[in-house]
């Protein structure tokens, strides 16, 4: 049987100037308003798999919504701004883990850095701080979806055992590095979003750039 197709959303905000995560930063490239993720729920329900990047305020209110839907959602936390104005604080967190799940988005969520050094220490301190607060340390998910074999040596000698992506296919990260780690693929949910489309301008960027990051 095929895995759930699972869902990529980041800020769910009705007003453009509102601090939640990267949003501001990010000029709301991934941000959807709330009518927009109701209407989402509605037409696939718990037929897919709802995950949440980086811990932003935001994640308040769909942690809500799921939950009045009956609907479990998964959520990545970025452990070096728990507390952070723009991010959910650590009681916060464990509120939503009552009935989400949560795992780790990185320590500092660090893009495009392939020294392995750094990454030893950041997924490290990640996964500690998951740990140390009764939290699954086994999952993780990639920050900006960045991953090569320095990536995988990090990771697998971490003990982390499922990866969550930002391409919506597990063919070349399986090609590229066996089976010893599970990856799970994810559609990324923009404003652009009407249906799940496996292909399209963004899924295709998030292909070529695993392959292009297997040879750095």
């Amino acid at each position: 049987m095929s895995e759930i197709i699972s869902l990529m959303f980041h800020e769910v905000l009705d007003n453009p100037l509102e601090k939640s995560g990267w949003h501001l930063e990010s000029k709301g490239k991934y941000t959807i308003t709330k009518s927009k993720f109701r209407s989402i729920i509605r037409k696939y329900g718990n037929s897919v798999n709802y995950t949440f990047d980086d811990g932003g305020k935001s994640n308040l209110y769909v942690a809500k919504e799921l939950k009045k839907n009956k609907i479990e959602g998964t959520f990545f936390i970025a452990t070096d701004f728990i507390g952070k104005k723009e991010f959910l604080s650590l009681d916060e967190i464990k509120n939503i883990s009552q009935n989400h799940k949560i795992y780790a988005h990185g320590h500092k969520h660090l893009m495009n850095n392939f020294n392995e050094f750094e990454l030893m220490k950041d997924w490290k301190m990640s996964l500690k701080i998951l740990k140390t607060n009764h939290f699954n340390n086994d999952t993780i998910c990639l920050p900006g979806g960045t991953f090569s074999k320095k990536h995988y040596n990090v990771l697998s000698s971490l003990g982390v055992k499922n990866i969550y992506h930002s391409a919506p296919t597990n063919k070349f990260l399986n090609l590229f590095y066996g089976n010893k780690i599970k990856f799970h693929s994810r559609i990324i949910v923009d404003n652009n979003f009407q249906k799940i489309n496996k292909i399209n301008f963004v899924a295709l960027k998030s292909i070529i750039k695993q392959i292009i990051n297997f040879f750095k």
